[in-house]
């Protein structure tokens, strides 16, 4: 649990997001194109959009 808190911290991402950000993370070739940045806003866009519906 706190592995997983301390996990969240460093990316600078809330729980809910760091969910997002591990799913695109797992696919290497997005790692590689996109970028760690870019994986953090699409968590983040992810996470607005979702809570919003």
């Amino acid at each position: 649990m706190r592995e997983a808190q301390r996990w969240d911290e460093d990316l600078g991402l809330t729980v809910d997001e760091t969910a997002f950000y591990d799913t695109l993370e797992v696919n290497d070739s997005a790692v590689m194109i996109l970028g760690d940045y870019s994986l953090k806003v699409i968590a983040r866009d992810l996470v607005k959009a979702t809570r919003a519906n």
